[in-house]
């Protein structure tokens, strides 16, 4: 910028604030009294209701019945000894028909639960039966069914019921494996028939 330039601001900078003094000075001297008006403020007061409710009493005063008296069980004079059962070697490896998983391998971890290789898929009947049998299957040491219970048969049809022991008694499965070693187990199987 050149001097005269800075000269000329400096100039307009006075004249301005000048002229702004001058403006405030008439303001104060016309208005010397400022008027402030007050907006009163609404306030909400809320509406309260009071009811009065009648005191109740109960008519009958009866008490709760007493809890049972509990059982409590007497030393008998006899001692009752529980005879011992033997085990054969041979039920323990899973080839006997009344020995489960549960009932000699209590509380051992399986290492691998049965997987079923081959399905093989009941035959449909009657188109207008319809329902679920659910089966449980005992799966032996070799991988073949060889026990069942049947647990519900909604189709209320013995064919049906047959067709599904059938395709059961086909299906292949791996055996159960506790501690590298294939034992007997119990499944749960689901057969729908037209759902």
């Amino acid at each position: 910028m050149k001097r005269s330039q800075i000269n000329y601001f400096k100039r307009n900078i006075e004249i301005a604030f000048i002229l702004s003094l001058f403006f405030f000075i008439m303001l104060f001297y016309l208005f010397p009294e400022w008027e402030i008006k007050n907006n009163p403020i609404e306030y909400y007061v809320p509406s309260i209701q009071i009811t009065v409710v009648p005191r109740t009493i109960q008519k009958t005063r009866r008490r709760p019945p007493l809890p049972t008296k509990p059982f409590i069980p007497l030393e008998s004079e006899e001692e009752e000894i529980i005879e011992d059962v033997r085990i054969n070697q041979n039920e323990i490896k899973g080839e006997s028909d009344s020995l489960s998983y549960q009932e000699f391998l209590a509380g051992v971890p399986l290492s691998f639960k049965p997987r079923q290789i081959l399905e093989v898929v009941p035959q449909n009947v009657n188109e207008d039966i319809r329902g679920i049998i659910i089966l449980q299957l005992r799966i032996g040491i070799s991988g073949k069914v060889t026990n069942y219970r049947v647990i519900l048969n909604s189709t209320d049809s013995d064919v049906c019921l047959q067709n599904a022991i059938d395709a059961a008694k086909k299906s292949v499965w791996e055996a159960a494996v506790v501690n590298d070693k294939p034992v007997i187990y119990w499944i749960e199987k689901t057969y729908k028939f037209n759902l």
